[in-house]
């Protein structure tokens, strides 16, 4: 019982990484394409992050 908790909480830690890899990659690419829309715009995005 233990191994598969200890197993189902190292997919979870996996799965949640991923996704935050994930989220960073795409919020990364959302800032660049703002400062090439609007730079003012995107300098407003990073502040309030």
């Amino acid at each position: 019982m233990l191994v598969a908790e200890n197993l189902l909480d190292r997919s979870k830690l996996t799965l949640s990484y991923h996704l935050l890899s994930d989220f960073k990659f795409v919020s990364h690419v959302a800032f660049s394409m703002q400062d090439k829309v609007s730079p003012s715009y995107g300098q407003l995005s990073k502040v309030s992050e």
